[in-house]
Parts: C-alpha cells; sequence; structure tokens
C-alpha cells in the first residue's frame, strides 16, 4: 500500500501544521533540515536514496518500510536533558507497533527498535537551528522495516510484517503519539517505560569506553537518560550516547 496524504490526513488526531510526502526522497532529514518550518509537521517518503541513521552510518531504505521525519518546535525540556527526546520518542514507536500491528518489539538504547532479537527500525534526532545559533526545531527521523527485502537481509535486519496494509495507520499513529509525547513529556514515564522494554537488560554485554572494553551487565535508566552498566567488580558506568555503538551482546 503506497501513503497516502489523504489517508494519512483523516487519520491524524494531533495538530498538523504541514504534510509533505514524496515517492522518492534521498532522505526526508535532508529535506527537513533544508527548509523553514513553523508548528508541527510530517515528511514522508516511500523510498529514500541516502538515508540518514545514527553516527553518520547509512539507513538502508528500500520501497519496503517507513521514512517518516516530523519536525517541531524546540523545546526547554529536551534541550536541557539531552536522550530524553530520543528515548521518548523509543516508548512511543514501540507502542505504535503493538496498538497497530499488535507485534512486541523492544528497545535497544539509545535509539534502535529491536523485533526478534534482530533489528527492524531506528531512530535519528537532530536540531535545526536559526542565523543566531538558538535551536528552533527538533527534527525527528524514524525508518521502520515493514516488508521482507534483500537489501535488509544483507544488513542482518528483520521485518516486521509480511504486507504493508496498514502502512497509512501506523504512521498516523506514530506521529500522533510522538506530538502527544512532545506536548506533555514527563521523564519519569519516559525513563519507565523505556526500562520496561529494554532490551539485554541484566545480560552480559560488552562496550568499549575510551578504547577500553567493559564486560557487564546493563541494570537500567538513569534520571539523566544515561545507560547503567555494572562490570563483574560491581564498579557502575553511566554510558553516553556516543559510546552505545559499541555496546554488544555476550
Amino acid at each position: 500500500m503506497k501513503i497516502s496524504e489523504n489517508k494519512l490526513l483523516d487519520l491524524i488526531q494531533q495538530p498538523l501544521t504541514k504534510l509533505v510526502v514524496f515517492d522518492k526522497i534521498d532522505s526526508t532529514m535532508n529535506y527537513a533540515q533544508a527548509n523553514a518550518w513553523s508548528g508541527h509537521n510530517l515528511v514522508m517518503a516511500e523510498s529514500q536514496t541516502a538515508g540518514k541513521g545514527q553516527h553518520g552510518h547509512a539507513f538502508a531504505s528500500p520501497a519496503t518500510g517507513i521514512y517518516e521525519t516530523i519536525i517541531v518546535p524546540a523545546k526547554t525540556e529536551f534541550i536541557k536533558q539531552p536522550g530524553m527526546l530520543t528515548l521518548g520518542v523509543g516508548v512511543c514507536v514501540r507502542q505504535a507497533i503493538k496498538d497497530v500491528l499488535d507485534v512486541e518489539t523492544r528497545l535497544k538504547w539509545v535509539n534502535d527498535i529491536y523485533y526478534r532479537q534482530k533489528k527492524c527500525g531506528g531512530i535519528l534526532v537532530e536540531t535545526k537551528s536559526d542565523s543566531y545559533n538558538q535551536i528552533q526545531n527538533f527534527v525527528i527521523g524514524i525508518g521502520l522495516n515493514l516488508m521482507s527485502n534483500e537489501q535488509l537481509k544483507q544488513v542482518g535486519a528483520v521485518s516486521l510484517v509480511n504486507d504493508d496494509n496498514l502502512k497509512n495507520e501506523l504512521i498516523a499513529k506514530i506521529y500522533d503519539l510522538v506530538i502527544k509525547m512532545v506536548c506533555q513529556p514527563d521523564s519519569k514515564i519516559i525513563i519507565r517505560e523505556y526500562q520496561k522494554y529494554l532490551i539485554w537488560k541484566n545480560q552480559l554485554v560488552s562496550i568499549l569506553v575510551n578504547d577500553n572494553k567493559i564486560v557487564g551487565k546493563i541494570t537500567g535508566i538513569s534520571d539523566d537518560f544515561q545507560l547503567r552498566l555494572v562490570d563483574e567488580k560491581k564498579q557502575e558506568y553511566l554510558l553516553t550516547t556516543e559510546e552505545s555503538q559499541y555496546l554488544r551482546i555476550k
């Protein structure tokens, strides 16, 4: 099923200033960064030729998935608490998948969605500043693998369903939950829900910190949205988002 602007406008319940849908584009994130925005906005594409992932990595974007960028005004709560927005979006995406597809997914700190122990989607949060270098907008990218594709198999990803008949419904549900969370952020609820679905919790993992390999167990999320890890000597580490790319299960 193709993305339908009319269908999305019927389904979306939260405030929406502008909706833009492309058949193909280099990146919905690039488009969002290149244009001026006010209010709450949604940019969609059937496929991307240069999808953006975390840490500058490419994000495979065949025409079998969802590529959704939500642009919202910057809020002080998220600026003061880095990581809160990314974790909050993760909670919203997981809930939307459950509500629409009735599929249980888990969250890999800090920005990945996992299904059956494999990545099925990712989240990328960027800021957009004005001419005075003041943060004006948050640009929230969400990519999900809906249907099986050879390109996804090559990068070890997994798809959520066998068909995409519910694509418009899932896009709208993600948008609604994200906008609701952005408008009424609650850090305690975000941490509670994220920890509930945190993958590899209480399992042995390894991670590189300052070029040193640390082996320990993930124990949860701190109040300032860092990952808690306790090593074999009972020493606790609070890991940053930059270190997350080196997190591996033992």
